[in-house]
């Protein structure tokens, strides 16, 4: 069964458009729609970038440098204990 989530957005006379979270698969020959949630109330930029991700798309533009490493724990020999001393240390940070 093949399933698409998309969303859809819906016009509305004298009122801003309703925007749904939608879902639409085969049943047989017929396509058939669902709806999954309205997001009419989120930001114009959340339903953006939540588009963008059902799309296959990433938010963040390049990931790696979303990050910053500050310190890595040492593995293997006698690592359970560094990682014991790490993870203490960054919780009382």
């Amino acid at each position: 069964m093949h399933v698409v989530m998309y969303i859809d957005t819906l016009p509305n006379r004298n009122a801003p458009p309703c925007i749904l979270l939608c879902e639409s698969y085969r049943v047989g020959k017929k396509v058939m729609k669902r709806t999954l949630a309205n997001l009419t109330d989120w930001p114009p930029e959340l339903v953006e970038g939540f588009r963008v991700l059902l799309r296959g798309g990433t938010v963040a533009e390049n990931l790696p440098e979303s990050f910053e490493v500050v310190r890595a724990c040492p593995h293997g020999y006698g690592g359970r204990h560094w990682r014991r001393f790490c993870l203490t240390t960054i919780r009382q940070q």
